[in-house]
């Protein structure tokens, strides 16, 4: 389960696998000790991030055409990350967890802190944030199928709509079932024919 780091109070978890000697006087396997590895889920944010693009900050415009949320499979639903570059937990103070941390970084607090999940439905953040939230609950309610899902924007969005298509992703026996989002921008059409120069013109002609 994850859990905060020691360093900042940053959310993650730990890859653990038992490492082995081998006994040739006794001929068996012998535990020498475990290897272990930790995943910050801040890592995994600056990973989308440096794959799909930032959101220049102070503005809605972003350098993307592609958005991802990863969250837990199992209710609430808390996030692990997203492209858009928002974090998924808030740092508050652990005698009031109503108010925030003094200090970005916990452990730089003269109070008290911890580190408090945000489920992926309560995401308040970018106008890209809220395609995410849309994306998901409307992948939940109809039961993460394998079909694309057409999700309507914004008005202040610059295209019409958005496809996206969740998976599962799970690692059985280490407790760990994620699920991932991606949302991709679409447009709509009115011509009745594809010309040269159209992205499809290529594709089909093949």
């Amino acid at each position: 389960d994850p859990y905060p780091f020691f360093s900042d109070l940053g959310l993650g978890i730990t890859a653990t696998h038992p490492i082995y000697d081998y006994d040739d006087d006794n001929n068996r396997k012998v535990f020498a000790g475990v290897l272990a590895v930790d995943y910050k889920f801040d890592d995994i944010r600056q990973f989308l991030l440096a794959s799909y693009g930032r959101i220049v900050e102070g503005t809605d415009t972003t350098t993307s055409q592609t958005f991802v949320a990863v969250y837990e499979d199992e209710d609430p639903h808390y996030i692990i990350a997203l492209s858009t570059g928002t974090s998924g937990q808030r740092l508050v103070l652990t005698a009031d967890p109503t108010r925030p941390c003094p200090a970005t970084d916990g452990t730089a607090s003269n109070l008290p802190c911890e580190p408090q999940r945000i489920p992926l439905a309560d995401l308040v953040g970018t106008l890209y944030d809220e395609v995410l939230v849309h994306a998901f609950l409307h992948h939940k309610e109809a039961g993460y199928p394998k079909e694309l899902i057409k999700i309507e924007q914004d008005e202040l969005m610059d295209r019409k709509f958005y496809l996206t298509q969740s998976s599962l992703y799970e690692q059985p026996g280490a407790n760990l079932r994620w699920r991932v989002i991606v949302a991709m921008p679409s447009s709509q059409g009115n011509a009745d024919t594809i010309e040269p120069g159209d992205p499809l013109f290529g594709p089909i002609i093949a």
